[in-house]
């Protein structure tokens, strides 16, 4: 696992007030951050196996919103050796580091053990100072778009991501910090369900008014 190395004392004196028990650190200090490959003949995959290998098409598809569920190719164990493929591990965070996907600020989440290719970037956590959970809802937060470097196709490299500042409390307020976000869009998500559920009962209610409008019941005593 990585050390926490500490800020400079200038570098600390620029950064907001933290609560007592957080330190600043940089993303590069406890994550690992790679990008993917795209190995040369893997064109020739038959798309037989089991191991997931994502292109950034991949996070559009249904059911792949915040976890990446499925892939438009599965290598076999053996295309995976034959071609090098490298196994980044569930949890890992996907976005995408080249090219406009960069803008539509997507990011998704392994569900599993899998791979991704060399138009995405990976990050994972690198220290037993930080939750996953809790890397994942930082980022979540993070603006792609105003990371990428300018150029006329956006790119996003490791000198990008890596010194970005990273507000870390202890273990056990990250935890708590995790369960209240979970709970919070929990209710959230219930608040949205039960809206929709609204809306389609006002739908019906107004298909009945103009029904009634129309057969001549509303001026009716």
């Amino acid at each position: 696992m990585k050390t926490i190395k500490p800020l400079t004392e200038a570098e600390l004196n620029e950064l907001p007030k933290l609560p007592d028990s957080w330190v600043w650190t940089k993303l590069g200090e406890i994550a690992y951050i790679n990008s993917g490959n795209t190995p040369k003949f893997l064109i020739k995959a038959e798309n037989k196996g089991q191991f997931p290998f994502y292109k950034v098409s991949d996070m559009n598809s249904e059911g792949n919103e915040i976890w990446i569920k499925t892939s438009n190719l599965y290598l076999t164990n053996e295309e995976k050796a034959l071609f090098k493929v490298k196994e980044e591990k569930k949890g890992t965070i996907i976005f995408p580091k080249r090219g406009g996907a960069i803008l539509t600020n997507k990011k998704r989440r392994f569900s599993c053990n899998a791979s991704f290719d060399l138009n995405i970037m990976g990050v994972k956590e690198a220290s037993n100072h930080i939750l996953n959970d809790f890397l994942w809802y930082w980022f979540s937060k993070l603006d792609l778009r105003k990371l990428y470097d300018g150029s006329n196709v956006p790119q996003i490299n490791n000198k990008d991501i890596e010194p970005l500042l990273f507000p870390l409390p202890p273990l056990p307020e990250q935890r708590a910090i995790v369960s209240k976000i979970e709970l919070l869009f929990s209710e959230l998500d219930n608040g949205i369900a039960n809206l929709k559920l609204a809306q389609e009962q006002l739908k019906v209610y107004r298909q009945a008014v103009l029904k009634k409008a129309f057969e001549g019941e509303l001026t009716r005593k």
